[in-house]
């Protein structure tokens, strides 16, 4: 399972990646490496179990265009899939 939640909402929000089990237990954030003043959201897990897409928009003072964005579960293969787009689905 896999859901956003906001953080460190003084200026503006951070959002991140949540991944849990099932039941909510084994919660920890996605590992994106990216720095301050990022939004994330709309995770879709991929059929595999092993890789996740997302919504990633940089948000200092005003949002760049969202991008989508794929990642292994420790935030390792980090790559950009398309620029300009949001809520990511796979396909069967």
């Amino acid at each position: 399972m896999a859901s956003g939640r906001s953080t460190n909402c003084y200026y503006y929000c951070l959002y991140e990646i949540i991944v849990m089990n099932a039941d909510g237990s084994g919660e920890s954030a996605l590992p994106t490496g990216f720095a301050d003043a990022v939004l994330f959201g709309d995770p879709s897990w991929a059929p595999n179990g092993r890789t996740i897409a997302f919504t990633r928009q940089y948000c200092p003072f005003h949002c760049d265009p969202p991008a989508v964005w794929i990642a292994n579960l420790d935030g390792t293969q980090l790559a950009l899939v398309a620029e300009n787009a949001a809520n990511p689905a796979w396909k069967p």
